[in-house]
């Protein structure tokens, strides 16, 4: 499991940030590699909250669940 901030000079298109639904270029995107896949955030904040869902997800027989704080901060662009 990766967790960074990927820069490239590809630009491979606007992806959608699974927790905050917000559209963000790749090429400079905070992103995280699990299981083959490679998941991209506008922040630090969306990324911390998808790490921290992913975690509690190894532990439980649940689907995973991830939530934003509607207050904004932790370091979401919006």
């Amino acid at each position: 499991m990766l967790f960074g901030r990927k820069e490239t000079n590809k630009v491979e298109g606007l992806v959608k940030d699974p927790i905050c639904k917000m559209e963000v270029d790749p090429s400079h995107a905070y992103y995280t590699d699990i299981g083959g896949k490679t998941y991209y955030f506008c922040g630090a904040g969306c990324k911390a909250a998808f790490k921290k869902a992913q975690n509690e997800h190894q532990y439980s027989a649940g689907p995973l669940k991830v939530r934003r704080s509607s207050r904004g901060g932790g370091g979401c662009c919006h």
